[in-house]
């Protein structure tokens, strides 16, 4: 057996030696965080990272930004949604067709800038699952820190 060999053996083992002591380690604390209820409280702070925020002065924002790229062919999207004071919001909207060599944008790019929506942070009635709204876009939680609805009715360019 070469050097090679042994040091691949060598790896190999050092991984199921790893794995059969750190795997019961990690079963047993996610038992004791689910019966201690240390999960609920992972929910709490998820859904407080994830809700609309009050801007307490006219320089706060509050941003929400999506962006993918398919591998396959380039295909790309970026999406993003900036609350500020004074019921004004900066969206960007740019979709990059690799196919058609193209990219979409909103009609007043490179203004950002645009009035937004009612104010999901001024609502008291489930305002964690409450649509942010400006130009156009739309981005609602589904699941905090796991899926959102992102919604676009308007024009391209």
């Amino acid at each position: 057996v070469g050097f090679w060999e042994k040091l691949r053996l060598g790896v190999l083992n050092a991984f199921w030696i790893k794995y059969c002591i750190i795997f019961p380690i990690l079963c047993v604390r996610h038992v004791v965080k689910t019966i201690s209820g240390a999960a609920r409280q992972t929910d709490a702070a998820e859904e407080e990272l994830e809700r609309v925020h009050d801007l307490p002065d006219t320089d706060a924002i509050d941003t929400f930004y999506f962006n993918g790229v398919r591998l396959r062919d380039g295909f790309a999207v970026v999406l993003r949604l900036a609350r500020r004071k004074g019921r004004w919001a900066e969206v960007w909207v740019a979709i990059h067709d690799t196919e058609l060599g193209l990219v979409y944008q909103l009609p007043c790019h490179p203004v950002t800038s645009v009035p937004r929506g009612g104010d999901p942070a001024e609502r008291k009635d489930d305002a964690l699952f409450t649509p942010i709204l400006a130009g156009g876009l739309s981005f609602s939680m589904e699941e905090p820190l796991r899926c959102w609805r992102l919604l676009y009715d308007g024009e391209l360019r």
